[in-house]
């Protein structure tokens, strides 16, 4: 799986990250806890692009679900998936593993 990422250059930088793990896990909590995008993005330090890759990242797993408001097809929600859960869920062993 990695190789296939490596091989995007959209991807390096977040693959280059020792901790990118931990850093997906609390991006998927906050979601998971209602914390809105741009809160999320600011407690990160990021910048939109930085913000805008990392979501597009794990969308592309299939942990977050990008969803448009209606109203404003520019503007858009992050929600998790049910996959995302299950990451959130198996984080721990997942680290313990690693480690």
């Amino acid at each position: 799986m990695t190789s296939e990422l490596d091989q995007d250059s959209r991807y390096s930088m977040l693959i280059q990250r020792n901790e990118f793990l931990d850093f997906f896990f609390n991006i998927l909590n906050e979601v998971n806890e209602g914390m809105n995008s741009i809160d999320s993005m600011y407690s990160w330090n990021m910048n939109h692009k930085q913000f805008k890759l990392c979501v597009q990242f794990l969308h592309d797993l299939g942990l977050l679900e990008q969803n448009f408001r209606r109203d404003d097809s520019r503007r858009e929600s992050v929600k998790i998936t049910s996959r995302g859960l299950k990451f959130i869920k198996d984080y721990p062993r997942l680290k313990s593993v690693i480690i």
